[in-house]
């Protein structure tokens, strides 16, 4: 009988540990999902615009905001970590692009870790590069194998997990915000943007009828 109670204790302590982690989980995701979940912050670095800079909201909304971070947000709701890690690294050519200086046409390498290592900021011991979240982009956005450019010790390889694909995405879309803030204070790469975001528009289906 005592071995059967220290027994059942156990299990009980066991079932108690598992609750409590569990708890921790869920109040962790559910404070990653409670601030993504508002396009506050699009908004916010949208105000910022001096008066004689002006970037085009209508455009900004159906590109950045409808076009990226949304459906980033519903993917992770649905748990398809691996679909939302694609759509940011394409959200990360994006922003490169529209980054980029105004006599270029075609987005290069250095364009793109250039825009990530000055705006995503991923928290940790070591976190990437731009360098690296280049190289990992060639491995997301062609199927998941290491790019040359990996193999070849030019950058590392980040391999997500679930659990840290919120990180990844609040570092992101962060860095998108303060993006928005920095074209709003300068005329000449917001004319660009523009530009370029009234093209990106105008080549997509529309987000909403």
């Amino acid at each position: 009988m005592r071995s059967q109670s220290k027994g059942f204790s156990k299990s009980v302590l066991n079932q108690r540990r598992h609750n409590h982690s569990l708890r921790s989980w869920l109040r962790k995701r559910f404070w990653y999902f409670q601030q993504l979940s508002e396009p506050r912050a699009t908004e916010a670095a949208l105000s910022t615009q001096r008066d004689d800079v002006v970037l085009n909201t209508g455009a900004v909304r159906a590109v950045i905001e409808d076009g990226i971070k949304r459906p980033i947000r519903l993917l992770l709701e649905a748990y398809c970590y691996r679909a939302a890690v694609i759509l940011i690294y394409s959200g990360m050519d994006t922003m490169a692009f529209l980054n980029m200086p105004a006599n270029r046409s075609d987005v290069m390498r250095s364009d793109f870790i250039e825009w990530a290592e000055r705006y995503v900021k991923i928290a940790g011991p070591t976190p990437p590069t731009g360098t690296d979240l280049y190289g990992t982009r060639c491995s997301v956005l062609h199927g998941g194998a290491p790019s040359r450019f990996t193999r070849e010790g030019r950058g590392r390889l980040i391999r997500h997990s679930s659990a840290d694909v919120p990180e990844l995405v609040r570092a992101f879309f962060a860095g998108v915000d303060q993006f928005l803030v920095d074209l709003a204070k300068d005329p000449e790469k917001a004319e660009t943007a523009n530009r370029r975001l009234e093209e990106l528009e105008a080549n997509g289906p529309p987000n909403r009828s």
